[in-house]
């Protein structure tokens, strides 16, 4: 009998196994790979083509899912945590709002906005929740086919901006717009989500990286990911970089290799950004390119960076390496105060530089949406109005400026106005519940999980100006499965 039981519990195992790492793979590449490069009529419904093979692979995986949290459940190997507990309240605080919203089926599918509806937020969360004990190597070779996307992405945005149009995305479209559209992402103000994530991480991996291969490869993926957060022309990068650049200082500062690593890229970067600025190349794109990021491409910031960077590297060359790490104590806390000083240069530089334009209409929409907000009845402010439900929240929009607006583009006004109070409360776990987690795991320290949480931070950042998309919370569950599924 006791044989019986163990081959029982061992075939019980083996199909636990293979259904678990089977459903992860099928997500992590339908994820990663897929969908970001999916398309259908180039990027006159992209949103809308990616949103609906989202829908089809999750009605495939979702069976798979449930099959695994119930053998959890009987296996007893389900964990409430913090996180579990933010996610479940967000479920339960969406699924009262769609519930009790004006149109069940567009909250439910979120098709008058992006499509982050209660079908999409289930399915995220049931994937986070699913996957989110199950320890697993973060650098594993399983992950590359996602890197070589972004590589591929990242070349075919310095391939827009020299106006290629590899794909013929762009044949149809009015030459002012041809800049606003980058790769098969979409949108630049989409593609920003995408580059916060990612690129943090393939810093934070070019710097810890052993193998030469490896380290070439995030080279690269790093000095392109660099330029096209850049080439993108959308400001709220700029609120990634600044918070991704604080968590990864610690990192950079680690010691005399990293430090030459970094002024090596860093060097590369600058003489990059020079030719782009002054090549023929690139003349069409400079036409109509309307970014803070001008101020990057000025020749003097260019040269200031390059020899910064020689030096950097010099002194990295013949540094005596005891000596640095019985001081670098003081150089991180120097380093941190100069990105502050830093920081507060730039913005002031970047509200000089943008003026009257420095919103691009941001201000007015969050105007229009705490005053919207301020009507709604007690229920209403409790749990708002049903995801993506804010179409005619935004009408006066469209008859100002001609631009039909359907999101909030800040996805704390969104959870605001869609999911209310109890809503903004339960997004606002989740993040303290990461913010925990970071403290908790000495992230700054670990660098097989530094970048992780410095995409998952940078992208924090730009979320407050601008929503979310289905792509970029597909690869948000990905990051956040990996921070949490790791044996502590």
């Amino acid at each position: 009998m006791a044989k019986k039981n163990l081959k029982e519990n061992n075939l019980s195992d083996k199909i636990y196994k293979i259904i678990h790492a089977s459903s992860f793979l099928f997500f992590l590449y339908a994820a990663g790979v897929i969908l970001p490069l999916y398309y259908r009529n180039a990027y006159y419904d992209i949103m809308d083509v990616k949103a609906e093979l989202f829908f089809i692979l999750m009605k495939i995986l979702l069976p798979f899912l449930i099959a695994v949290i119930i053998l959890k459940i009987c296996r007893k190997k389900r964990h409430i945590d913090f996180l579990a507990c933010s996610i479940l309240y967000l479920l339960t605080s969406s699924f009262v709002s769609a519930f009790f919203s004006y149109s069940k089926a567009d909250a439910f599918s979120g098709r008058q906005g992006w499509y982050v509806g209660y079908f999409t937020i289930l399915c995220l969360s049931l994937m986070i929740l699913t996957f989110k004990d199950e320890d697993r190597p973060l650098c594993s070779y399983v992950n590359y086919p996602l890197y070589l996307v972004c590589l591929f992405e990242f070349l075919l945005t310095i391939s827009d901006a020299m106006d290629l149009d590899l794909l013929s995305m762009r044949e149809n479209l009015d030459i002012t717009s041809h800049f606003a559209y980058f790769g098969t992402i979409g949108n630049s103000n989409w593609y920003v989500g995408y580059l916060s994530l990612f690129v943090p991480l393939f810093l934070s991996r070019y710097l810890s990286s052993e193998k030469k291969t490896d380290t070439v490869f995030f080279f690269l993926t790093s000095l392109t990911g660099l330029i096209s957060s850049i080439l993108i022309g959308a400001d709220g990068i700029y609120l990634s970089m600044g918070i991704a650049a604080l968590i990864l200082a610690m990192q950079t500062l680690d010691g005399i290799e990293s430090l030459k690593r970094t002024s090596f890229l860093f060097l590369v970067f600058s003489l990059v950004m020079f030719f782009i600025r002054h090549s023929a190349l690139f003349a069409s794109f400079f036409t109509f390119y309307d970014s803070i990021g001008l101020l990057l491409f000025d020749s003097r910031v260019l040269i200031i960076t390059a020899v910064l960077s020689v030096m950097l590297f010099s002194v990295s060359l013949f540094a005596d390496k005891e000596k640095y790490l019985n001081r670098k104590k003081y150089i991180v806390i120097s380093v941190m105060l100069i990105l502050l000083i830093c920081a507060v240069f730039v913005l002031s530089e970047m509200i000089s530089f943008r003026g009257d334009s420095l919103d691009n209409y941001r201000f007015e929409l969050w105007r229009i949406s705490l005053k919207q907000f301020d009507r709604f009845d007690l229920f209403h402010k409790l749990f708002g109005l049903g995801p993506e439900l804010l179409r005619n929240v935004y009408a006066s929009m469209y008859s100002k400026y001609g631009i039909v607006y359907t999101v909030s583009h800040s996805e704390s006004i969104q959870v605001l106005l869609t999911m209310g109070l109890s809503g903004l409360l339960a997004w606002s776990f989740c993040w303290i519940s990461l913010l925990y987690m970071f403290a908790r795991d000495k992230a700054c320290f670990n660098k097989e999980i530094t970048g992780f949480y410095a995409g998952l931070f940078a992208y924090f950042a730009q979320s407050f100006v601008n929503s979310a998309t289905i792509p970029n919370l597909c690869i948000l569950a990905l990051f956040v499965i990996s921070v949490a599924g790791r044996k502590k």
